[in-house]
């Protein structure tokens, strides 16, 4: 998913605007990041959408994942894969 073809998934063009917002703003403040910097800003909008009752289906938090992967190095996507079912449940609402 290299440049914003990412935004051409369904996942993304079917989305409700708020949602589209924190994914851009997300991806936006995590590109070229670290993996240690990218996994606080991923805690802290998932508190964020928690406490805004907002949530994720899993096809969104992993459209989401797979995005800020796509310009991490091997260990970097190693470690975000580690986290990934965490980010994913933590992110996707209970359905």
């Amino acid at each position: 998913m290299g440049g914003n073809s990412w935004m051409d998934h369904p996942a993304y063009t079917d989305m409700d605007p708020a949602k589209k917002l924190i994914i851009e703003e997300l991806i936006s403040k995590t590109a070229g990041k670290g993996i240690n910097e990218t996994a606080n800003l991923i805690m802290t909008t998932m508190t964020l959408m928690r406490n805004n009752n907002v949530s994720f289906t899993k096809e969104e938090a992993d459209l989401l994942i797979n995005v800020m992967m796509r310009d991490m190095n091997d260990s970097e996507k190693a470690k975000l894969n580690l986290m990934k079912s965490m980010i994913a449940s933590g992110m996707a609402g209970k359905k």
